[in-house]
């Protein structure tokens, strides 16, 4: 292995260990943050509120070695612990090979964009997983994010960064207002024809600071179509399965298409709509 091949292996197994670690902190906001929370007390067994040992924080591998139970009530630990964990740790190299493609990357800049697009997926994987359970959107990954995903840009701009998915100050701007002023209007019309709301504000907010993160354009309407597309997909199969109607959570879409969006979009966007893409 050349000494090239041992460095990138280096940080990209870090880049993997770091998001097992942040994984394991937004396992504690998806618990917390839909009760209001506060994420400062040491974590807790649910069931008999024992607090969590230091030693049973590791990430994955303390829920398999505890084989899924709490080590004082031997009550079962959600598997879902443990899913984020490895969903995040594989985000975090994922999004090492997409930004970092040799060991002259290994500058301030790309792994700032490494970690600016970190946080974001944080963000929507913490807006899945509390729109899947409690319905709702947590404001800490919608409009608290907002100023986040406008500052990163504008600091990314500034330090003369071009790559994707990152906009221009200007295209994050209007992607904050195509986001939550074109929901808000499919929200009102679809409320007046069905007469009942369509769209919480919950996907408002949402939508917004994905453009914050991901510009107008391409960003937000490429994304909006694809989760109505997804989300439609999700709806159908749920019919036919269960033979019923139900609300169905439109985070959950938004943000597996806003994720694939950073990964893929540059690809498959020119497939789909070449003679829009340069």
């Amino acid at each position: 292995m050349s000494p090239e091949s041992a460095i990138m292996g280096f940080y990209a197994g870090s880049a993997t260990l770091m998001g097992t670690v942040i994984g394991s902190f937004l396992n504690v906001c998806i618990a917390r943050w839909p009760h209001d929370r506060s994420l400062l007390p040491r974590s807790a067994c649910p069931h008999c509120n024992h607090p969590v040992r230091p030693k049973d924080l590791v990430p994955v591998l303390s829920w398999l070695w505890l084989r899924g139970k709490c080590r004082d009530c031997a009550r079962p630990i959600s598997p879902v612990y443990p899913m984020v964990e490895l969903l995040m740790g594989m985000l975090g190299w994922l999004l090492f090979q997409r930004f970092i493609l040799e060991p002259g990357d290994l500058d301030p800049q790309h792994l700032f964009v490494w970690a600016f697009y970190l946080v974001f997926v944080s963000a929507m994987v913490v807006m899945a997983f509390v729109d899947l359970r409690y319905h709702i959107i947590p404001d800490q990954t919608s409009s608290y994010s907002i100023p986040v995903g406008l500052l990163g840009v504008a600091l990314l701009s500034w330090a003369g960064v071009e790559i994707w998915p990152l906009p221009s100050i200007k295209q994050a701007l209007f992607g904050v207002l195509l986001g939550g002023g074109l929901l808000t209007i499919v929200s009102l019309f679809f409320g007046l024809v069905l007469g009942r709301e369509a769209l919480g504000w919950g996907d408002v907010k949402a939508l917004a600071m994905i453009g914050a993160f991901l510009g107008a354009f391409p960003g937000v309407w490429s994304i909006l179509f694809f989760a109505s597309i997804l989300s439609a997909i999700f709806g159908i199969l749920h019919l036919v399965l269960f033979k019923k109607r139900d609300y169905l959570p439109f985070a959950p879409a938004l943000a597996l298409t806003a994720i694939l969006h950073v990964f893929y979009g540059d690809q498959y966007l020119k497939l789909c709509f070449p003679t829009m893409m340069p």
